[in-house]
């Protein structure tokens, strides 16, 4: 087995870099428009954050180690402002 050692912000990199390779297939065989993608890619980014940034009531109930520890890739879009 290797071992790497990355960044929080090579993660969101590479997983921005896998976003693209996706769209780019789904356009590739037609499933979407390309200017449709574009514009999709364009506002939406890929973010690495832990659970309790995006808390939910359930998970206070819980209060369940494991999810506090945990980063989860989130998809976040661009808002104007």
């Amino acid at each position: 087995m290797k071992m790497y050692t990355t960044t929080k912000e090579n993660l969101e990199d590479d997983a921005d870099l896998t976003k693209l390779v996706v769209l780019r297939a789904l356009i590739n065989e037609g499933i979407i428009d390309k200017d449709v993608g574009e514009k999709w890619s364009e506002e939406h980014t890929i973010i690495l954050r832990k659970k309790p940034f995006f808390r939910t009531i359930t998970d206070k109930w819980k209060k369940e180690e494991e999810l506090k520890q945990a980063e989860y890739y989130i998809v976040v879009k661009k808002t104007q402002g």
